[in-house]
């Protein structure tokens, strides 16, 4: 039985992987045609708030610089910034990676 189930697998995916080399490049294309399309519709209709995105990433940029100017040097000097600013630098953090990176995930694919 156990045989006769491995021999069935082997066969369907023997047969599925030469189907795959023989069409995956045309699928493939045409899949990435479709997704431009739709992604170049998309941009025409919200470049403002694509806009909008990069500008509040820039945004947040400087307000990372600034606070990072201002709570690094009281750190430097000797002051402890205590268990509230570190939490916050380390949720602000975090939220600019994800910021990011869906920020370059949107320009890949737009662009």
């Amino acid at each position: 039985m156990i045989d006769e189930q491995r021999q069935l697998f082997d066969e369907l995916t023997s047969k599925n992987v030469a189907l795959m080399e023989e069409i995956m490049y045309e699928r493939i294309l045409f899949q990435n045609n479709l997704d431009y399309e739709f992604l170049g519709r998309l941009r025409q209709k919200w470049w403002r708030g694509f806009a909008a995105l990069d500008s509040m990433y820039l945004m947040t940029i400087e307000c990372v610089d600034g606070f990072k100017d201002k709570y690094y040097k009281e750190h430097n000097e000797g002051k402890s910034l205590g268990f509230k600013q570190f939490a916050l630098q380390s949720i602000h953090g975090r939220a600019c990676q994800v910021f990011f990176r869906n920020n370059l995930f949107a320009k890949k694919w737009l662009c």
